[in-house]
């Protein structure tokens, strides 16, 4: 049975993957690890892009490339299991877009790309990961503040992504089967620190009844 403990997204991703392995004869793992190292890849190229395309120093864009390139902490992650990486990805081009929006906001809406961009990463940040909903409303009153010039332009951009996230997690979701995670799984690191106290410390009848 499916929850959402864990994003329907990224296990979906990960269904495909094995379903495409095995027609393919190809192991699924190399198909997943070859997809992720793209889409990261690309992500990261897409930052130095931006960098050039901005006359940043080349001293700070090789850098960047250098630091992209030979860190052996992307390097490692990146065939990483795990939709932290994806969610990574699509959160730095979140933060370009982010940045292109602050810096040009008047010609931002005449370039349709962006403005799908910027709704594309939000949304599939949101559905990677649980508590990245929260993290976007906690921004919107800076983009409220940022947009006050043209915020009736900019209603849409804003509200969507919240709204198709709604529309993914409360309707599409239950349709298909996929149950809401446990909420004993969203809390087992407290739990399990709760039990390493009460492990060292040994915690007495008195003492765990108060």
């Amino acid at each position: 049975t499916w929850t959402t403990h864990h994003p329907p997204v990224h296990t979906f991703l990960w269904k495909v993957c094995l379903s495409a392995g095995y027609r393919l004869g190809i192991e699924p793992i190399i198909i997943y690890a070859l997809l992720q190292m793209i889409i990261l890849s690309g992500c990261l190229s897409i930052v130095v892009k931006y960098l050039v395309d901005r006359n940043c120093t080349n001293l700070v864009i090789v850098f960047a490339f250098a630091f992209y390139t030979f860190n052996p902490v992307i390097a490692i992650l990146s065939f990483v299991m795990t939709k932290d990486i994806y969610f990574a990805a699509f959160l730095v081009m979140f933060s370009i877009i982010l940045l292109e929006l602050m810096r040009d906001t008047s010609s931002f809406m005449k370039r349709p790309t962006c403005y799908i961009a910027f709704i594309s990463c939000v949304t599939v940040s949101c559905l990677l990961r649980n508590n990245s909903i929260y993290v976007y409303v906690l921004l919107l009153p800076i983009l409220w503040f940022v947009l006050r010039r043209e915020r009736k332009s900019y209603i849409i951009l804003i509200v969507a992504p919240i709204v198709i996230t709604m529309i993914f997690t409360k309707l599409i979701y239950p349709l298909v089967g996929i149950e809401e995670g446990d909420t004993k799984e969203s809390l087992s690191v407290p739990m399990q620190q709760i039990a390493l106290v009460a492990e060292t410390e040994k915690i007495t009848n008195e003492s765990h009844d108060e």
